[in-house]
Formats: C-alpha cells, sequence, structure tokens
C-alpha cells in the first residue's frame, strides 16, 4: 500500500554519512510545535546535529546542557543546533523548558531521520553528532558526546 505521508522517503544507512557527502534533507517538528525543514536551516548557516537517546537521562541531560552552555559560542558562529530523538513533541516540551534549551529539539518519527543519518538503533537512537556546511555538506560525524572544542575547531576551518 502506497505511503499517505507527505515526508520525503529518506535511506536508511548503518554507518555514519561520510566527511564531505551531502546530508539528507529532512522535515521534522519541533518541542514547540513549530515545521522545520533541514534544507532551510541551511541557509541560515551551518547546522549541527546532535542525536541523543533518550530525554530526562543523565547523560542525555548533560549533552544537551552543555550546548546549551555553550550557546554563545554557537551563536558567534552562526550554528543552528538541533537536538534529535523520538520522542514526543511533549516530552522534548518538558525537557527543553526544564532545562532552558534555546535550541529545537526535534520529534524523529519513527525514527526515520536516525536511520538516513546512520544513527538508528535496535532499541534506542544511537548518540551521533553531525557537523554540516552550508552546502549541506559533512564536516564532521561522530558517535558519542563530541567535546565542543572538536566542534569548534571544524568549524572555525571552514
Amino acid at each position: 500500500m502506497p505511503s499517505t505521508s507527505s515526508a520525503p522517503a529518506l535511506p536508511e544507512r548503518s554507518g555514519l554519512i561520510p566527511v564531505g557527502e551531502v546530508a539528507p534533507d529532512f522535515g521534522a517538528t519541533d518541542h514547540q510545535g513549530r515545521n522545520l525543514r533541514f534544507g532551510e536551516l541551511l541557509k541560515g548557516g551551518r547546522v549541527v546535529l546532535v542525536f541523543y537517546p533518550r530525554d530526562n537521562t543523565p547523560v542525555c541531560t548533560r549533552q544537551l546542557c552543555a550546548l546549551r552552555d555553550d550557546w554563545s559560542k554557537f551563536q558567534e558562529r552562526k550554528v543552528v543546533v538541533l537536538g534529535i530523538n523520538p520522542a514526543s513533541k511533549d516530552s522534548h516540551a518538558a525537557f527543553a523548558s526544564k532545562h532552558g534549551f534555546p535550541f529545537p529539539v526535534l520529534v524523529d518519527q519513527d525514527s526515520r531521520i536516525a536511520a538516513a543519518y546512520g544513527a538508528g538503533g535496535m532499541l534506542f537512537t544511537k548518540r551521533t553528532v553531525y557537523v554540516i556546511d552550508r552546502d549541506g555538506r559533512v564536516l564532521l560525524a561522530e558517535r558519542g558526546v563530541v567535546p565542543h572544542d572538536r566542534i569548534f575547531a571544524v568549524l572555525d576551518h571552514r
């Protein structure tokens, strides 16, 4: 049966998107109910995608709070930061409000964005960070909690 969804089909990959390759476009709703399109966000500058397993868990909370704490450094570099996992808008809204996140947290319904970026897992989204340039090319792709100094070094080099 054909899909009735208006969302574009995204490829699925098992590994990270290689540096230099073009990242797939996607659309998603954020924790405030806004519909965001990745390609449109790139027009404003570079994008950091942070895939994380769950809202309100210790490591995920520390990881996203560190983004909040370094927010001025991301803003100086004109970088859009997006947190992404499959939790609901309500879960993300409570998480973002509780910790004062100044960046959007996207609902990855059915984990289709994570699958397209090689961050899909059997039970949870794999903790993965991407830095993407204005042309949509991957500048950095790493698993785990990536130190911001490494992210800033990549951003400052390009």
